[in-house]
This record gives structure tokens, C-alpha cells and sequence, in this order.
């Protein structure tokens, strides 16, 4: 009987729903990561790790500590788009009009009360 010795592999990675990154010392190990998990499911492979969890990632090596930076170019005109938002005009900096303070010793209550209850459409408050 010839026994099967385990053997050890200097690597990590994160897994988040449909995605995830390596980090990887050997090339031969993330080939090995590949092949066992490519028996079972189709992925595609992007070596230059610019892309993760919808977010694009490049690095600036040259500067004198390695800055990495995170980006969603699109993220918001294409939010814009889906919550169907009406640009106006003069922007609008705040959910309610503007009062501004006088200060001393009275007490400030807001003066209005214009904001309807929380539909049932819950989701939809949450997702905007």
C-alpha cells in the first residue's frame, strides 16, 4: 500500500461570491489552484489582477511606497440610469432644504415635516 503525502503550498486567496484573488509566491502553484478547481468549474483567469468584486485596481509601483488604487469608473452614471435620477439644474447638496442656525440659548426644532413614511418598497430605499 503506497500512502499519498500531502504536500504544502505557499498560498492564499479570498473568495467572494463569484470572485477571487491569489496571491501566489510560485506560478506553479496558482496553475495547480487552476487545475483542481477547473475540473469542477468554468472561470477565466485575468493575470494582471485589474479587475476584483467589480472594482479596478492599478498599482503605481514607481512612486516610493506602492499606492494602490480603487476605482468604478461608470458606477455612477450607471446608478444615475437605473434610479432613473432627473439631473436638475442647480445641484441639490442635501435631502432638505437648508435652515441655517442662530445660535444662543434657544432650542432648535425643525420647522417642517414634509417626509413620507417608508414605503414597502424597502429594498428599493436600501439598494438607492
Amino acid at each position: 500500500m503506497q500512502k499519498h503525502l500531502a504536500q504544502s503550498r505557499e498560498i492564499s486567496f479570498v473568495l467572494v461570491v463569484d470572485d477571487f484573488s491569489v496571491k501566489y509566491q510560485n506560478q506553479d502553484v496558482v496553475l495547480h489552484l487552476m487545475a483542481v478547481i477547473g475540473k469542477k468549474y468554468n472561470f477565466t483567469v485575468d493575470w494582471t489582477g485589474s479587475k476584483y468584486l467589480g472594482m479596478t485596481i492599478t498599482c503605481d509601483e514607481k512612486k516610493r511606497a506602492l499606492e494602490i488604487t480603487l476605482s468604478m469608473p461608470g458606477y455612477v452614471q450607471a446608478a444615475l440610469k437605473r434610479f432613473q435620477v432627473i439631473r436638475r439644474s442647480n445641484p441639490t447638496h442635501s435631502p432638505a432644504p437648508f435652515e441655517a442656525p442662530t445660535y444662543g440659548k434657544s432650542i432648535h426644532y425643525v420647522t417642517y415635516d414634509n417626509f413620507a413614511p417608508i414605503s414597502p418598497a424597502k429594498t428599493y430605499i436600501q439598494e438607492v
